[in-house]
């Protein structure tokens, strides 16, 4: 058996400065997610982030909350509707979908 655990940060784009996640680019990081539950990843997630900068313990946890929070939301979604919107490379719909599933607007 193979176990896989999968390194989750942040960064600003010009270095890797190990920011908690979604800082930067949290779209990016909820469609990581995506595509994890989409090929069926269920192993682990380490947090690869720089806590001497910050509250070592709330870093991690800024890292855990908003992982376990989107994961779960993610499995709530209609995963059928989601990957035939993506499918269809139609980036307004898939907007429209942000906008109205994760963004509640």
């Amino acid at each position: 058996m193979v176990v896989y655990y999968i390194h989750i940060d942040d960064n600003n784009g010009k270095w890797d400065w190990d920011y908690m996640v979604g800082m930067h680019h949290l779209l990016d990081y909820i469609e990581f997610l995506y595509y994890l539950q989409k090929f069926g990843y269920n192993d682990f997630f380490t947090s690869d982030t720089s806590p001497t900068r910050w509250d070592i313990r709330g870093t991690f946890e800024m890292n855990v909350r908003p992982t376990n929070k989107l994961w779960t939301w993610l499995k709530r979604q209609n995963a059928e509707e989601l990957n035939a919107i993506v499918a269809k490379g139609d980036y307004l719909k898939t907007w429209q979908w942000i906008e109205e599933k994760l963004l509640s607007l």
